[in-house]
């Protein structure tokens, strides 16, 4: 009997992996983690290089800039995912792309500087402006090409395009280490170079693939400033939590205790690739399926995967980690102390992560956000509370508890939704 359900288990497993869902997921985990092998390369040259402090303060302006990313085109990878998942069409992508990215990068630049110029940063003004240009306009157009190459059904190149400016990133600031010129202003300023190469990059994929079409400008699509706009806002309460965390222990403890907590949640959050390349391609097939039953199928057959290597990565976390830091980030030894309630983070991100994405394909952006909006609020009150008895571990324990509670209400919504069948009555925008 055992063997008979061993056999049943293997055959479903072999089953959702030849579904183009899936297909598409591994290939871009492939990108993904690929992208994580060159990014700890470039993370131990700096972080090494830097020192805590330096580093930290390093970490500080990235987390602002990464704090407002996903506001970043006000929803334009949505719009893109949705509009070439439905309909294949690619005309005019480009300008759409570029007029929204830098109509809403002046407002998110001035919200960045005035927080910096609040808190009394040690970045100097032409610093943070580099990495603005660097996060929220370079690096969001690579990111969005990823996305129209995903939803156009070129798993292999979107799995290579995020690859594009990590490497051109990693060979830079390598040059630097070998010179001996590796400082804070240098690292920043290879990152910017980095970025507009990379970006260059990704239009040369467009037109490789789609030609001069891509890069007509379609005045319907412009004159739509607003479209999107529940969906920006959902995505960023969605993603604050990874960056508000580290705002919180910069302003409260300072750059040495944020340098220590960055080295243990960025090796964490490299488990969470595998949920990111799925989500990645859950959320234009779920596009494809929403106003059908198969779209809670989808839903659940991706859950049941999510579930399974949560548990695995979570575990599996707790064991690399501490290795990698105890062998090669001897002067970050403190960032061991965070492992096992990151580990536990892990648990519930995939979750939280494939609640969010189910919500808004199903039109559900808003009830998304308001659930997103109290975990947000719940993170900055707990940590706001724990650190001072706690420290960085009692940020730590607010992101845990928060990712929790917002994956519970996700879920619980949902299994609402499926109750009554009701999957094409979307909120109004």
């Amino acid at each position: 009997m055992s063997n008979l359900i061993n056999e049943g288990a293997l055959k479903r497993v072999i089953s959702l992996a030849k579904e183009p869902l899936f297909r598409s997921s591994f290939l871009s985990f492939l990108g993904l983690i690929s992208r994580a092998l060159v990014q700890f390369l470039y993370f131990i040259v700096v972080s090494k290089s830097l020192g805590v402090e330096q580093y930290g303060v390093l970490s500080a302006g990235l987390s602002a800039c990464l704090l407002l990313f996903p506001l970043s085109g006000w929803g334009v990878s949505n719009i893109l995912s949705k509009r070439i998942s439905q309909t294949a069409a690619v005309n005019g992508v480009v300008p759409f792309l570029v007029l929204r990215l830098l109509a809403t990068s002046i407002p998110l630049f001035a919200l960045v500087l005035g927080y910096f110029a609040l808190l009394g940063s040690d970045l100097k003004i032409i610093e943070i402006l580099l990495l603005l240009l660097s996060e929220l306009v370079f690096l969001a157009i690579m990111q969005n090409v990823n996305v129209i190459l995903m939803a156009s059904k070129k798993p292999a190149l979107a799995a290579a395009s995020v690859n594009v400016i990590p490497i051109i990133r990693l060979v830079l600031v390598s040059l630097l280490w070998a010179m001996e010129l590796i400082n804070l202003f240098n690292v920043i300023s290879v990152n910017f170079i980095g970025s507009i190469l990379g970006f260059l990059c990704g239009f040369g994929m467009l037109y490789q693939c789609f030609g001069g079409l891509a890069f007509q400008v379609s005045k319907r699509e412009v004159g739509s400033p607003f479209l999107g706009g529940s969906y920006a806002v959902g995505n960023w309460i969605g993603k604050s939590y990874q960056e508000l965390d580290k705002l919180l222990i910069y302003a409260l403890i300072g750059a040495g205790a944020l340098g220590n907590y960055m080295i243990a949640f960025r090796l964490v959050s490299v488990f969470t690739l595998p949920v990111t390349a799925l989500m990645s391609a859950a959320l234009p097939a779920f596009h494809e399926v929403q106003s059908t039953n198969a779209w809670w199928r989808s839903v659940k057959r991706v859950a049941l995967v999510v579930i399974l290597y949560s548990l695995l990565a979570s575990l599996v976390s707790i064991v690399a980690v501490t290795f990698v830091i105890d062998h090669f980030f001897e002067q970050y030894r403190s960032a061991g102390s965070y492992v096992f309630l990151m580990a536990i983070w892990l648990l519930f991100y995939g979750a939280r992560q494939l609640g969010g994405v189910a919500m808004v394909t199903i039109g559900r952006e808003r009830t998304r956000m308001s659930i997103e909006v109290i975990g947000a609020l719940l993170l900055l009150a707990l940590g706001g509370m724990l650190v001072g008895a706690y420290g960085g571990l009692g940020v730590a324990l607010a992101l845990v508890l928060s990712e929790f509670s917002v994956a519970v209400f996700l879920w619980l919504y949902l299994f609402g939704v499926a109750r009554k069948k009701v999957h094409t009555s979307g909120e109004s925008a």
